[in-house]
């Protein structure tokens, strides 16, 4: 008697197990898709890591000069500000409803035969990665005396570049420039 109920708790749980394995079944695998998805957007997130690096060329003799950044990261950086500086001091934000944001730039050249290019990047801009983006550059004129102070004035600039990921993360900030600057005053 005592086998026969052994037996017949024993058919009871198989029974039970049979009945309710294919519930058991579906739960875990829907564990296992919420637990894969969390992971799947964890790995998206960090595959995307936006990274500047400020680059700075000059080349004495010729006396040209170029600034700008290189989009270096595994994704690509969204401009959430773009500020200009002159001796320290912002002259342009990317807020600012300016026509000409490197005016104060032009005027460190002007008379010293230089001529000069610029770009500028707006909000929202998709800086993509392994691309190199100029924002300012100069070169002397051809058949122009020498300008002694040259570097000197180049090195009055600096540029704060603030950046996110695409998803809006991942904040990132770089400035190009020997001389500080106040980078609170770039939100």
């Amino acid at each position: 008697m005592a086998d026969e109920k052994k037996r017949g708790r024993l058919g009871h749980t198989v029974e039970w197990l049979r009945r309710s394995g294919a519930a058991i079944i579906a739960v875990a695998a829907v564990a296992l898709a919420i637990w894969e998805g969390l992971e799947n957007r964890r790995h998206n997130r960090l595959s995307v890591v936006p990274k500047l690096d400020a680059v700075r060329d000059f080349d004495m003799l010729e006396q040209t000069f170029a600034f700008g950044f290189v989009s270096a990261g595994l994704g690509p950086a969204v401009v959430k500000n773009l500020c200009f500086y002159i001796d320290g001091e912002k002259i342009y934000d990317n807020g600012d409803d300016v026509q000409y944001p490197w005016s104060g730039a032009y005027d460190l050249f002007r008379g010293r035969n230089f001529d000069i290019w610029d770009a500028s990047y707006r909000r929202g801009q998709y800086l993509i990665p392994g691309n190199r983006y100029q924002l300012l550059q100069g070169e002397l004129r051809e058949g122009a005396e020498r300008s002694a102070d040259f570097r000197d004035q180049a090195n009055r600039i600096s540029v704060v570049i603030r950046y996110c990921s695409v998803y809006d993360d991942q904040c990132g900030s770089e400035q190009l420039g020997v001389t500080a600057v106040d980078e609170s005053v770039c939100p």
